[in-house]
């Protein structure tokens, strides 16, 4: 015999409370407070959504939340790399005035100006490594602080090194791809142009007087490309957009010291930096050993020096040209422009 549909006892019965009939015949009151003292009906729950096949689907609303989160995952996707912005003109304009003036008031503290300082010392020792690096000689740039610094090196080639730096040119060239920074990229390429002209083309004497010439040239060169760096994207583990900043005024700070000085001597101002960090007397500093060692005379060290501050200094100010057309003729061509 069938089972027949049952209620439940008769309760008194609430303002604003309704009864439901369930598929089993047995009428429940909702608990739900707030349903206290309305009168209104409440809604049925929606129908469960079907698939293709007619089976039950996913509720609407887990549907309409996966939704708003694959927008969501589509917004930060599309969102810049750089957590600053660096397409603006106004910030492309204003960054190497700007970098200039903060890297003049950062000497006028006696704090920055000594990080500062001891910055350019490495940039001198890494110079000269750099050269020992790509003619495949083993050495290690070293420095304690603010004019205190050297370079210990093997005069001869091993295989272990070339190995070494030529695997690092080769992820430097690898994440430049990889990330399309055409910084890396160039620098990769400069690198390995470099190696193959020390393994190949350099004798012994070229190759020691590019390494001792490369310690004050290292300051401008690496100061330089410090400055250059500051308007290219790298790849964003580096978090260059927070280091780029600092960057910026340690490379205004190398290359403006030394342009600066090497000017200065080129007018007659200033006298040749002799000696070392030991005494001005040291036979063995880097100019020493280019006038004496490698018959240098002063004119040319001087214009050689003063001709690298040049091709810097123009390096720099192209790519601040370049990247400030560039903003300028992008914004004109932004519908959110006035003239649009």
């Amino acid at each position: 015999m069938p089972d027949t549909p049952r209620a439940l006892p008769d309760r008194p019965k609430q303002p604003g409370q309704s009864r439901a009939t369930l598929p089993s015949g047995v009428t429940l009151l909702p608990a739900n407070p707030d349903l206290a003292g309305s009168k209104a009906t409440p809604e049925p729950p929606a129908r469960q959504a079907t698939g293709a096949d007619g089976e039950p689907g996913e509720d609407p609303r887990i549907a309409a939340w996966r939704a708003e989160r694959a927008q969501q995952a589509n917004r930060l996707i599309a969102m810049p790399r750089d957590r600053f912005e660096d397409k603006r003109l106004g910030f492309i304009a204003g960054s190497l005035p700007l970098g200039i003036l903060a890297t003049l008031l950062l000497t006028w503290l006696v704090i920055p100006v000594v990080f500062l300082e001891w910055f350019t010392v490495w940039f001198h020792e890494i110079g000269h490594a750099v050269i020992f690096w790509l003619s495949g000689r083993p050495a290690t740039p070293l420095s304690f602080g603010p004019g205190i610094g050297w370079t210990s090196g093997h005069l001869e080639p091993n295989l272990f090194t070339r190995i070494c730096f030529t695997f690092l040119i080769g992820v430097i060239g690898f994440q430049g791809i990889k990330h399309r920074s055409r910084f890396l990229i160039g620098l990769a390429a400069a690198l390995l142009m470099g190696e193959l002209y020390f393994w190949f083309i350099a004798d012994e004497d070229t190759w020691e007087a590019i390494m001792i010439f490369s310690g004050i040239g290292g300051q401008m060169i690496l100061g330089a490309l410090l400055v250059v760096g500051f308007y290219y994207r790298l790849p964003d583990p580096l978090r260059w957009d927070f280091f780029r900043f600092p960057a910026l005024a340690v490379g205004l700070f190398s290359y403006g010291k030394c342009a600066w000085l090497w000017t200065q001597i080129h007018q007659g101002r200033a006298l040749i930096p002799m000696g070392s960090f030991r005494s001005n007397q040291d036979a063995g500093g880097d100019m020493n050993r280019l006038l004496a060692g490698h018959l240098w005379d002063e004119g040319f060290l001087i214009r050689v020096y003063v001709f690298t501050a040049l091709i810097c200094g123009l390096v720099i100010l192209g790519h601040y040209a370049f990247f400030t057309w560039r903003a300028y003729f992008a914004e004109k061509a932004s519908p959110d422009h006035p003239e649009r």
